[in-house]
């Protein structure tokens, strides 16, 4: 109840300060925005977050589509309201606002902050926490749900979404000069060997055979006798542009900046004297993949194919194949 009167609290407060016809008129934008929050909480079980407003700024036609179709009926549904909002919108001239509405409202949303605050204080003695990191702590923690509430969370992940890119302009110049020493072993030099790391956008465990799926979708890997299956990972963030750098990268989502001082595990490979390839079914426009076009000895990206909307995953065997074949290294590491 507490966190439900939370968020209304947050929708009346612009009342005591705006004029209701300005205020709906802005509520109409938030009420279009709404199908990007409903489908983003469906799809991930989050609000909106800085990594969405990411997202947005690095995706393509492509990926829009897919989104538009997989949530059609949302979108419908929110299309027919706004109209019905916006007729209602002419009706608005009517309303007052008294002083003593608007009071209320104020003290409405201080009462429903400090009873967050104090009911997070209260976790935070249970845990050990006293004095002012208790304090603090329930200070964080209480901000971190207007980051959770809609359409608070807007503003707070566009805010933080134009700090990452700022912070990150000059990602090529910041990391020139670093290096991972990697060296290989002595014995390891004339001995052939040829590594592939396949990254699975969007693929789910519980989806394959191999781990006890009834559908027959991993057949060849069922047959594999030297196959080790993990059977307790999970993806370090639910979006792209979160979860990519942290596999090919040192960053963990307790460190994530370390992605923005440091190189990846491509560069690594490649200072150890390997053949480095990268193979994608989409353009990775995010500064920590970005960068990997001017490092590797092979790029492919559909982005740079012609008809790249109709290419499928399949056809990575064929290049894969091929860049095995023409390489003259007898050391190879190549990512799908």
């Amino acid at each position: 109840l507490s966190y439900l009167l939370f968020s209304i609290s947050i929708w009346l407060l612009p009342l005591a300060i705006i004029k209701p016809k300005i205020y709906f008129s802005i509520c109409s934008i938030f009420l279009l925005i709404s199908p990007l929050e409903i489908s983003f909480v469906k799809s991930v079980g989050q609000p909106i977050n800085s990594g969405l407003m990411e997202s947005i700024y690095y995706t393509n036609w492509r990926e829009v589509s897919e989104q538009i179709r997989g949530h059609l009926g949302e979108f419908v549904i929110i299309i027919l309201c706004t109209i019905i909002y916006l007729i209602f919108l002419k009706q608005t001239k009517s309303i007052k606002i008294l002083t003593r509405h608007k009071i209320i409202f104020v003290i409405l949303f201080l009462i429903c902050n400090l009873m967050i605050f104090f009911k997070i204080h209260k976790i935070a003695n249970t845990v050990g926490l006293t004095g002012k990191d208790s304090i603090l702590f329930s200070i964080n923690n209480t901000y971190k749900k207007y980051s959770k509430t809609y359409p608070s969370n807007i503003f707070i992940g566009l805010y933080d979404a134009i700090n990452y890119y700022q912070a990150n302009k000059n990602f090529d110049e910041k990391i020139k000069n670093f290096s991972f020493d990697a060296q290989l072993k002595s014995d390891k030099k004339n001995t052939k060997q040829i590594f592939v790391l396949v990254i699975g956008e969007t693929a789910r465990s519980y989806n394959f055979q191999l781990y006890g799926y009834n559908r027959p979708t991993t057949p060849l890997l069922k047959q594999e006798k030297n196959l080790i299956a993990f059977n307790n990972v999970y993806s370090t963030a639910t979006l792209t542009v979160q979860s990519i750098p942290q596999i090919i990268t040192r960053a963990t989502p307790y460190n994530f900046q370390l992605q923005y001082k440091e190189k990846t595990l491509v560069d690594a490979f490649k200072e150890a004297g390997f053949y480095t390839a990268w193979i994608g079914n989409q353009d990775m426009k995010i500064p920590t993949t970005k960068r990997l076009k001017n490092v590797v000895d092979y790029y492919y990206s559909t982005k740079t194919e012609v008809n790249a909307i109709e290419e499928y995953d399949d056809k990575a065997k064929y290049i894969l194949n091929n860049v095995i074949k023409n390489s003259q290294k007898n050391k190879i590491f190549i990512v799908i």
